[in-house]
């Protein structure tokens, strides 16, 4: 069958089924995601979640630590029709938990902005340390279990439900009034308290999710005058039923997708080489569903480090579905494809932040072994004149040594270890601003021993024995037994310029985001 003809009976399909899950390329969804947040460094990240639709939303906002996934801070957020919420993650001390401040009346349970409880600024404002509750005492991980850990990692964003006026008139207590505020959330605080309506009857007053949500992310290091802004990236038609929870409570989350109700199968649409697949996965697994969306295989941007410039670059990449593959508390002992790793097992033989040499300054590198590096993956990096070009493994089978060009210095190699991944590119000490020299999830990509300052890099989650043969990372079969070879990965690239030239006292940084390209590939059902 030809492909534009596939493309035609695979749309035709995910049309008739309204209730496939699809990444949103415009930025409106039902889930969104935040690839990353840091308050290290000097940063501060601003947050905007809006409310594109006509109906009140009721949402989940979870805050996750960079390394495992772990929680570490959540509340509900209640938005009127066309609402927009803003708030801002900030360190009260270099080595201090990531706080959250907001000035926003928009109704939060538990309360922020008007809170009685949280610790006050010398202003009065009240803020939101994030907690480390979730990996300590009780629940530690192999990871460290102190404040600085929360100062780094991603966040989620999922629609329980749209609020509507029923029997306790729920969307006139949410909706401002001439002055902008909200008519009661004290109300609406109330209803999750003993006794409160909603405690008794999560459903009340709510309706399925309809999507229409988006968010802004914003990185400020106000010192070295660079801002980075990007767009949260969206899922829709996750969930077609209400999935209204407490606030602290771990449902939803990103395997609770339910696309046809009383159904044992969740669908995803995901578009490969131009032709959308629909793939369904048992409710049991739901998480493969999300996971579909975000497969690759390969990812490529490009990067820019020469000094003449003043170039600094860092590329995040973020598999916010890890933590149900790889968290040890969640396992039964051994990770669950497409990881090969549980979290313990990449903690343990991570390196020191900062580094991660691989390969010895020899024309015939002999690599780490296997059990001494994170996820597999080949790096191929080019200049901007296709040349030199460079080949170079974690894994020692993964990939022919040195395709070209052998390296002149150690060469170090990124792993995917973490949640959240920063790779900054030839800073030893992964110092530059947007993960600052206090980060723990950041590594160098030595390119500049590979002669390669300015350029492209591609990630290829190759498999052991060759590309001819089945990848090492494949998610799990779906209904059919076709599978999505790589990993579950979102992201971007961060440059700045700093530019000595103009006149001295003018500020003269710049900087931007570029999301990151993907390929991805299907692989058919065996015999």
């Amino acid at each position: 069958m030809n492909k534009p003809l596939l493309s035609l009976l695979t749309l035709a399909f995910a049309s008739g089924n309204a209730a496939a899950m699809h990444l949103d390329h415009s930025g409106l969804g039902q889930v969104l995601i935040a690839p990353y947040y840091t308050v290290s460094g000097g940063n501060q990240t601003q947050i905007s979640i809006g409310n594109r639709g006509d109906q009140g939303k009721a949402l989940k906002i979870r805050f996750l630590e960079g390394m495992n996934g772990r929680e570490v801070f959540g509340f509900n957020l209640y938005l009127a029709p066309h609402d927009i919420w803003t708030g801002a993650l900030f360190s009260r001390s270099d080595e201090g938990a990531a706080t959250l401040i907001t000035q926003d009346d928009s109704c939060t349970v538990p309360a922020l902005k008007n809170s009685t409880i949280l610790p006050q600024l010398p202003n009065g404002r009240r803020v939101a340390p994030f907690s480390n509750t979730q990996f300590s005492g009780a629940s530690a991980d192999a990871g460290p279990d102190d404040l600085i850990r929360t100062r780094e990692g991603y966040f989620e964003i999922i629609e329980m439900g749209e609020v509507i006026n029923a029997a306790q008139r729920s969307l006139n207590d949410i909706s401002p009034g001439d002055d902008g505020i909200p008519a009661n959330c004290a109300r609406i605080e109330a209803a999750w308290a003993e006794n409160g309506y909603w405690t008794q009857n999560a459903l009340a007053d709510l309706a399925v999710p309809g999507g229409d949500l988006s968010a802004t992310v914003t990185l400020v290091d106000a010192l070295r005058g660079t801002m980075y802004s990007y767009q949260a990236d969206a899922i829709d038609g996750f969930s077609a039923v209400v999935q209204h929870s407490p606030p602290g409570h771990s449902l939803p989350n990103l395997a609770s997708a339910v696309t046809r109700p009383s159904d044992v199968f969740v669908d995803a649409v995901v578009p490969v080489e131009g032709v959308l697949i629909a793939a369904q996965y048992a409710t049991a697994n739901a998480v493969d569903a999300v996971s579909a969306l975000l497969m690759a295989e390969t990812i490529n941007n490009e990067f820019v480090s020469s000094v003449t410039v003043g170039g600094q670059s860092i590329w995040v990449v973020t598999l916010p579905t890890k933590k149900f593959y790889a968290d040890d508390a969640l396992l039964q002992g051994t990770a669950i494809a497409p990881f090969t790793k549980t979290f313990t097992q990449s903690y343990v033989n991570a390196p020191p932040v900062g580094s991660n040499t691989i390969f010895p300054p020899q024309p015939v590198p002999t690599p780490a072994p296997p059990e001494a590096r994170g996820e597999a993956m080949r790096v191929d990096a080019r200049n901007r004149d296709r040349g030199p070009f460079s080949t170079v493994c974690s894994d020692p089978n993964a990939c022919l040594p040195f395709s070209a060009n052998p390296p002149e210095g150690p060469v170090t190699i990124p792993s995917i270890h973490w949640a959240s991944n920063l790779f900054a590119f030839n800073s030893p000490l992964c110092n530059q601003s947007l993960s600052g020299s206090g980060g723990r999830l950041c590594q160098d990509v030595g390119a500049a021993n590979l002669g390669v300052f300015d350029g492209w890099m591609q990630l290829r989650f190759y498999d052991a024995e060759g590309a001819d043969s089945l990848p090492e990372h494949m998610l799990r079969a779906d209904a059919t037994g076709r599978r999505f070879a790589g990993l579950p990965a979102v992201g971007f690239w961060a440059m700045s310029y700093t530019n000595g030239q103009l006149q001295p006292g003018v500020l003269s940084n710049y900087a931007s985001i570029r999301r990151h390209g993907t390929t991805r590939r299907l692989l058919p059902a065996a015999p």
